[in-house]
């Protein structure tokens, strides 16, 4: 849906956060209320439908048509809730009054006819039961809650089920303990399914009962069932501490120390908390009850067991009604507690109240997902496009050129998520085809029995995404989503059923043909930034929904910046022009637990690429034990098919570039020989935070091509991941497959953006050079390898005349530490300057159109080495103004040859250009 967000807005949003996180420091995950109807009956006998809502923060109930209602403590009846200065008041001793009507009781009530408007709700209060207005913002993060990762492996899973001589256990460890870890139907078979068998959730280590199953119970508690209901409060956190006190004697909680922190953290083992009795995310007024939670036990300080500290739990109901509780409400909360998901509804209803992304991901509303009369939360639905991206499970898949895009189920597919950017680093689009088949099943619990999915579309937002984990606030704004669900109905309906709270999930929420087969930025929903600026991002003609669909998707060009300033190539990516923001995600072989993102520029010289790797291994021994090529290093490759015919062989135009960590040399694949391949290209690598970063800078002349804004080009990036030494891990490209070195077929493509309109031409525009002479005398003041003299030729070929002291020569590059004699005869390197000399026939400081003046450039050069040089002439353009770059004059990759007269050689025919 189109949406609108100024920088200044949330910004504001994020200040609230911050506040309430003062007010309320309440670090808490939990799971959205079952949205299902269930029976009240009043003190007469009638009897009426009714639904929860909230989460364990904030939940009320609502009649079937969405009046808040609550239970009169003194009379036993359900009653509305009344409006008093704008504002919900909940009255629980004594009759509800409104215009004087006494009491306004459900069932004998008109409440249309009263004007009660739908929607009230009792005031959300904190946990010390003071009110305030800010809804579901938690602080975070603790200590698990980690940013953005890869999870893979096997997990450990221990459950704890612990009950009260009040209210005894119901249902047996072998009725619970398949919910967990069956085969299926089960906690551990739905993450190995949603996460494309990239993780295992294994039971954990344990000696009770059934010896090494993952659960400990039946554990007596001493005292009554705490029945804290709908208020979790530290009577909750006092449960998960008892639990796992008296867990110890069949655990030794130590052994899952991986770290050695003395710290049991939920990634090294979760520990999950089931409390007899009733769960009242389910059905809130059966009690005693406890409403299913992520939290720590700060309050009533984290038990210490086996010499290890335990600070995070899950917790949940044993019962659902009349059934044993299902596990959609389990597997919820350990996406929060093993996984660091974020809740993906609304968690602030204060600004709007909205269903979040509904039941299209597990951490919305799907977690009550059922097929057709099962007992809700029996069939979750999957994690979404989203949360899988986040969780690196599967290969996402950028869309970066035109043509038409086959989209598998995303169930049992791995390669199901597609990606398409824009010109906005923070938003992108997530697609993915949804079928009803799975645990995808669980949406016929929503769309009923005849309903059927097809392409989901998702807006993502970075900016509401990275707030995450520090604030759990993702979706907690209708207006403004993290992850936000296109609904391809919202044209027809002119309106959003998640954000009306009308549907979780709808079949004409789907694009298919037939229902809505497009997205492009004039139509509703729209594919427009979130501030209305187009994207260009078209989708078109979507096929009928099925196992497999298609689509012609038209990509925004991927356009490459114009960079004034000059750059240096040194690997660290430390200039203002460079935006490293796009991700290397397409894993065309092995596996990884590695990201990467890259950037490009461009000059009027070179095409500049960065890529920065986190990687916490890395390797670079190839070369030194002469085991294998530098691509089984930690490395990037870079691939362009300069004249973009996307053939199947390398032609002259095309390069495979190669460049490794801790390496400070490259490698090249093309057609010519490898010197001529490698000529000119600057190239660096640095350490950095968590990985290393690789810039390569590469001549047009390299490659064949005259560079010009809307030129395209072939390229892609990847990345090289070894991890152990050997043969590498993975191969992971922006675009292409593993072909990429030999076959440009499958490249994607990169436009040249906008230049600077060209300045007035006053200056020659060939510059020739004299004979190069390289003195090798031992007076050279120090000069290593000798001085290098260049002659080159200035000619004025405007029509208007101008003064001498009006031009300034300024080094821009000069490599392998050679310096420059400035005008003043010291030496100098980048950025010094020389003036034009006004000698023999130019005294008179002037140089007319035609003529032509000698500059002679003298170089103290360190070492016998190859090396570059790059001026610029500062001059004065046609409408007087002083002081502009006008022409530029280049060396391109001299080549330092020794001879018998001691003179400098070159291969090529030495010419530079000056040109605007």
């Amino acid at each position: 849906m189109s949406q609108k967000i100024s920088l200044k807005s949330l910004w504001c949003c994020i200040v609230f956060v911050m506040l309430s996180s003062i007010l309320c420091p309440l670090a808490a995950y939990a799971v959205p209320a079952c949205d299902r109807l269930f029976e009240l009956k009043q003190t007469s006998g009638l009897s009426f439908e009714a639904r929860q809502r909230g989460d364990e923060w904030h939940n009320w109930v609502e009649t079937r048509d969405g009046y808040g209602i609550h239970k009169n403590a003194a009379t036993g009846n359900w009653e509305y809730y009344l409006s008093s200065n704008h504002a919900a008041k909940v009255r629980t001793n004594g009759p509800s009054s409104l215009h004087g009507i006494s009491p306004a009781v459900v069932g004998e009530t008109d409440p249309a006819s009263l004007n009660i408007p739908k929607g009230l709700r009792p005031p959300r209060t904190s946990a010390n039961g003071t009110e305030f207005s800010l809804e579901g913002l938690q602080q975070g993060p603790e200590r698990g809650l980690k940013s953005l990762q890869a999870v893979s492996g096997t997990m450990h899973l221990l459950v704890i089920g612990v009950d009260y001589a009040n209210e005894p256990a119901t249902y047996t460890a072998n009725e619970i303990q398949p919910r967990f870890f069956g085969s299926s139907d089960s906690v551990s078979d739905y993450y190995n399914k949603t996460s494309y068998s990239a993780v295992t959730i294994a039971p954990a280590i344990e000696s009770h009962g059934t010896s090494n199953d993952g659960f400990i119970g039946w554990l007596r508690l001493d005292g009554k069932h705490p029945n804290t209901g709908g208020n979790t409060d530290s009577r909750n956190q006092q449960i998960a501490k008892d639990a796992i006190l008296a867990a110890d004697p069949y655990i030794d909680y130590a052994q899952y120390d991986e770290n050695g922190n003395n710290i049991v953290e939920p990634t090294e083992l979760s520990i999950i908390i089931i409390v007899a009795g009733y769960e009242a995310a389910y059905e809130g007024p059966i009690l005693p009850s406890i409403w299913a939670h992520r939290w720590n036990m700060r309050n009533v300080g984290f038990p210490v067991v086996d010499g290890e500290t335990i600070e995070l739990y899950a917790q949940f109901g044993e019962k659902h009604g009349n059934h044993l509780a299902t596990f959609g409400v389990m597997a919820h909360e350990l996406g929060h507690l093993m996984f660091t998901l974020p809740d993906l509804y609304d968690t602030d209803l204060s600004n709007g109240d909205s269903m979040g992304v509904g039941a299209f991901d597990l951490m919305g509303t799907g977690s009550w997902g059922a097929r057709p009369d099962a007992d809700s939360g029996s069939s979750p639905t999957q994690l979404s496009a989203w949360s899988k991206e986040y969780l690196s499970w599967g290969t996402v898949n950028t869309i970066s050129f035109q043509g038409q895009v086959s989209f598998p189920k995303s169930d049992g597919n791995s390669a199901s998520v597609f990606r398409i950017n824009t010109s906005d680093a923070n938003q992108y689009f997530l697609l993915e085809n949804r079928q009803f088949s799975g645990y995808d099943m669980g949406f016929l619990g929503y769309t009923g029995n005849y309903g059927h999915g097809g392409l989901v579309i998702y807006h993502i937002d970075r900016r509401r995404t990275s707030l995450w984990p520090n604030f759990n606030i993702v979706n907690a704004d209708e207006n403004d989503k993290g992850v936000d669900v296109e609904e391809a109905n919202e044209g027809s309906l002119r309106y959003s059923m998640l954000d009306t709270n009308e549907s979780e999930a709808n079949t004409n929420m789907f694009f298919f043909s037939g229902n809505n087969d497009r997205f492009t930025d004039t139509t509703t929903p729209d594919s427009r930034l979130k501030n209305g600026n187009p994207t260009d991002i078209s989708i078109t003609d979507i096929s009928t929904f099925g196992d497999t669909m298609t689509a012609i998707v038209n990509p925004p060009e991927y356009t490459v910046p114009y960079v004034s300033a000059p750059m240096t190539v040194d690997g660290e990516l430390d200039e203002s022009a460079w935006g490293i923001v796009t991700d290397i995600s397409r894993i065309v072989l092995g596996a990884t637990d590695n990201t990467a993102k890259f950037g490009i520029l461009w000059d009027s010289y070179y095409l500049y690429v960065g890529v920065k790797a986190l990687d916490n291994n890395l390797s670079n021994d190839s070369r030194s034990k002469k085991i294998g090529p530098l691509y089984d290093d930690d490395s990037v490759e870079i691939v362009i098919d300069g004249d973009h015919n996307r053939g199947t062989t390398y032609d002259s135009h095309d390069r495979y570039f190669l460049k490794g960590w801790n390496n400070n040399g490259l490698d090249a694949t093309g057609t010519k020989i490898i010197r001529d391949l490698k000529r000119g290209v600057l190239h660096g690598w640095a350490t950095i935070p968590g990985g290393y970063s690789i810039e390569i800078a590469i001549p047009w002349t390299n490659l064949g091509i005259t560079p010009a804004p809307d030129k395209t080009i072939g390229f892609s990036v990847g990345y090289n991941d070894d991890d152990n030494g050997g043969p590498r891990e993975a191969l992971v490209v922006w675009q292409g497959t593993g072909d990429n070195y030999k076959d440009t077929s499958a490249l994607g493509e990169i436009v040249l953006g906008e230049a600077p309109t060209p300045r007035p031409e006053i200056i020659n525009d060939l510059v020739t050079f004299n004979e190069l002479n390289h003195e090798t005398t031992s007076d050279t003041f120090g000069c290593g390898g000798g001085k290098f003299i260049l002659d080159a030729k200035l000619t004025n070929k405007s029509d208007s005349t101008f003064l001498l002291s009006d031009l300034v020569i300024k080094v821009l590059e000069l490599t392998n530490g050679n310096l420059l004699e400035n005008a003043d005869g010291g030496a100098g390197g980048v950025g010094a300057s020389l003036t034009v000399p006004q000698k023999d026939n130019y005294v008179d400081g002037v140089l007319s159109p035609g003529e032509s003046v000698d500059v002679q450039f003298i170089i103290c050069l360190n070492k016998k080495k190859s090396f570059r040089f790059v001026v610029d002439v500062l001059g004065v353009k046609e409408t007087g103004q002083k002081v502009e770059t006008v022409a530029s004059l280049s060396s391109q990759d001299l080549e330092l040859v020794t001879t018998p007269k001691s003179r400098i050689t070159n291969k090529r025919s030495f010419f530079g250009r000056f040109r605007p």
